[in-house]
């Protein structure tokens, strides 16, 4: 964008330096040979006046030509540059989805392997415990801290799917906001633009090189 801005602008310029050297020089080949004269004395003559005229009409329709053109490229750039940033966007947000269902799943394998060391020590425990002398006893004990055990962690996973979820939702709805105001943005830079012109449009102004 700052490139083909930048060429225009060199374009522009170029152009205005050559309309005012033309200008300049029809002006005085025009008073060549005449005595200085006052503002009222040059609205006398006739040749000067209309070259004036022209010269101002000439100079008013170059300045509006190159403020359209400057407007039309800004706009246009705006466009391409929502179509730019919306994917570069979009790609951030995949990325961050992503990586927020790889920690949700990193939360309940972690859960699922405390849950089979919780097995494994349970086991354990009640195998050394003097208290329970048969094997049934054993079995029975063990069969009720497992179930216990399973009632926890199967709350943990509800828990753990629970903040996924909210986490996701609350995600999606920043990626939507982030998305709705680049286009409020870019639509409020070209409506500044459209603005802009309709004003100098309105105020119709002459314009000539001073």
């Amino acid at each position: 964008h700052q490139k083909e801005l930048a060429t225009l602008k060199k374009k522009q310029l170029k152009e205005l330096n050559s309309v005012c050297k033309v200008q300049c020089t029809s002006i005085e080949k025009a008073a060549k040979g005449k005595k200085p004269m006052t503002c009222e004395e040059i609205e006398k003559e006739e040749k000067i006046m209309t070259m004036v005229r022209d010269q101002t009409k000439e100079w008013t329709e170059m300045m509006q030509k190159q403020r359209k053109d400057n407007w039309e490229m800004t706009k246009a750039h705006l466009t391409v540059q929502e179509e730019i940033l919306k994917n570069i966007m979009e790609t951030a947000q995949a990325q961050q989805m992503k990586d927020l269902e790889a920690r949700g799943q990193t939360d309940i394998k972690e859960m699922q392997a405390e849950q089979v060391r919780s097995s494994v020590e349970t086991a354990k425990e009640v195998q050394n415990d003097p208290k329970f002398k048969t094997k049934a006893e054993k079995d029975r004990r063990v069969k009720e801290k497992q179930a216990a055990n399973t009632k926890k962690f199967m709350e943990e996973r509800k828990t753990i799917g629970i903040k996924q979820n909210k986490a996701k939702n609350k995600l999606k709805n920043a990626h939507a906001k982030q998305l709705d105001d680049l286009t409020k943005w870019i639509k409020m830079q070209i409506h500044m633009c459209d603005e802009e012109e309709g004003e100098y449009k309105l105020a119709n102004k002459r314009e000539a090189f001073v």
